[in-house]
């Protein structure tokens, strides 16, 4: 239900580079089929776009080739959002996986509350293996509950240096999760999940913070106040 937001540049016979990545979160809320990242993500993007131009810079969504810019619905620096048209088949086609949108029951959903059991993660970039024009970006997920909400963010405190791992992705830099998901979990099986927020901001060693979901209105426009 979300992907690498990443984008490399090749000039000439060099080869390819990766600039940055970030993460994207694919939610169908009714209304809308929606590509929802950090702001901030998307900024960098454009300014490296303005700075090398269209023809040395390739962006991803996944696997997928896109120009985010041309699908872009609504940003606001404020929020640190940003919203993107995605259709269903483009997020089907990238992931060959019919279930790759979030679908809630509605939109916006709950707000999170202080104790509620999430999990959330992103793609971070220094667990990412370049390899050319392609990479390997794994996915890193935390189980936790949320430490407080405020009107604007939710309160993330991911412990890291405590923490335990599972497999061999250690790794307490979460550069590269901004616009990942926060998912409410709603069964202690973890099998029902409802998202509640999106990364966008993080200190190393004490909080993550993430938007209240309901900062993007159904239509993908985001609430400015």
């Amino acid at each position: 239900m979300c992907a690498p937001f990443w984008w490399s540049i090749g000039i000439g016979n060099q080869p390819a580079t990766i600039l940055n990545n970030g993460t994207i979160c694919y939610v169908n809320t009714g209304t809308c089929e929606l590509g929802i990242t950090a702001n901030h993500v998307y900024q960098k993007y454009l300014v490296d776009l303005e700075e090398h131009g269209p023809d040395a810079v390739e962006c991803q969504f996944g696997g997928s080739t896109i120009s985010p810019e041309k699908h872009a619905v609504a940003q606001s620096r404020k929020r640190d959002l940003a919203t993107f048209q995605i259709p269903e088949v483009f997020v089907t086609a990238a992931f060959r996986n019919p279930r790759t949108q979030h679908h809630p029951t509605t939109w916006p959903p709950a707000r999170a509350v202080t104790g509620d059991v999430v999990v959330y993660g992103g793609y971070p970039g220094v667990i990412r293996v370049e390899r050319g024009a392609v990479a390997d970006l794994p996915f890193q997920w935390i189980l936790g509950r949320v430490s407080d909400t405020g009107y604007e963010n939710i309160v993330l405190e991911p412990q890291f240096r405590t923490s335990q791992w599972l497999g061999d992705q250690r790794n307490d830099n979460p550069g590269g999760m901004s616009g990942g998901p926060v998912f409410r979990v709603l069964e202690e099986t973890i099998t029902r999940l409802e998202i509640v927020g999106f990364i966008h901001e993080f200190s190393y060693e004490e909080a993550i913070l993430a938007r209240h979901a309901d900062a993007v209105l159904a239509d993908g426009a985001i609430v400015q106040s």
